[in-house]
């Protein structure tokens, strides 16, 4: 029961940390590319804390040949995009509304989980992936134009980012210390995001206020705790999208906690009807 308890721990991290994302997006100063650099920068940091606190030997360097190394500079790119991807759709869209969409990321973990780990696809898991973009078209279909607004679009495309990462993390998890890797993967998104914009500097300023400051760590300790957990999770499993499922069990409290602290308050039925779909469908991809 150790993996499922982490996947479960690590989902209830998940919709914490899109409460407390939206929290920080809200604001008519936050830049969402700034948001992401600060952000992961401030959780690599926590990792390395928390790492140190349990006792990991994280300065342990594994044998790093040109194919690991070249392996882990493809997911960095991979999870900086999505991680972009992610800050810019919140802050246009509800975070009920991306917590159903960011479903589909378990139906690209496991077609990437089929194609390049040799996972089992079965016809089932095609009837969830239909429930879970039925729930994607019911938040959307009360629109006056029927096609996804660019959010939406990009909430997708995270998912696409995230979804495959997660795949690639199962497979270098075999090789690397989860510990190690989710710093990794948290300072080096952040230092690769800035290096491509080093002009999201200038919006650094806004994160010196008090009030976002706590805003910031308490976003990146739950986020730090959700990688830690999910890692965890992965690493001790041996079906990366039996993981991914139990994950985004998340998906139902993220949806009370945005009615609770975010008074995303519009159309909460339908709402809670798109998440009970789409969490339907990630069983079917069980």
């Amino acid at each position: 029961m150790y993996w499922q308890s982490m996947a479960l721990l690590s989902g209830f991290f998940y919709a914490v940390s899109i409460i407390l994302r939206k929290i920080v997006l809200q604001d008519n100063q936050s830049d969402p590319y700034s948001c992401a650099v600060v952000f992961h920068f401030l959780s690599g940091v926590l990792a390395v804390g928390l790492a140190l606190i349990l006792g990991q030997d994280i300065f342990f360097l594994p044998d790093l040949s040109l194919t690991l190394m070249f392996h882990l500079v493809s997911i960095i790119f991979l999870f900086s995009l999505g991680v972009v991807l992610v800050f810019i759709s919140m802050k246009y869209i509800e975070a009920s509304e991306f917590a159903i969409i960011y479903t589909s990321r378990v139906f690209f973990t496991i077609i990437a989980s089929f194609v390049f780990l040799d996972e089992v696809l079965m016809p089932i898991q095609f009837i969830g992936t239909l429930f879970i973009v039925a729930g994607i078209v019911m938040i959307n279909i009360r629109r006056e134009n029927f096609f996804f607004p660019r959010p939406t679009i990009l909430a997708i495309a995270a998912a696409i980012c995230i979804g495959f990462s997660a795949t690639y993390a199962r497979y270098l998890l075999g090789f690397v210390n989860p510990y190690q890797f989710n710093i990794f993967m948290l300072l080096g998104s952040s230092i690769l995001l800035f290096l491509v914009k080093v002009s999201s500097a200038k919006h650094f300023k806004y994160f010196s206020r008090i009030e976002m400051i706590f805003k910031m760590l308490a976003l990146s300790l739950v986020y730090t705790f959700m990688n830690i957990t999910f890692y965890l999770a992965m690493e001790s499993c041996e079906n990366s999208s039996q993981v991914m499922s139990l994950f985004m069990s998340g998906l139902i409290m993220s949806i009370v906690l945005s009615i609770i602290f975010l008074k995303e308050i519009e159309n909460i039925k339908i709402k809670f009807l798109a998440a009970i779909i789409s969490f339907i469908g990630v069983l079917f991809l069980i």
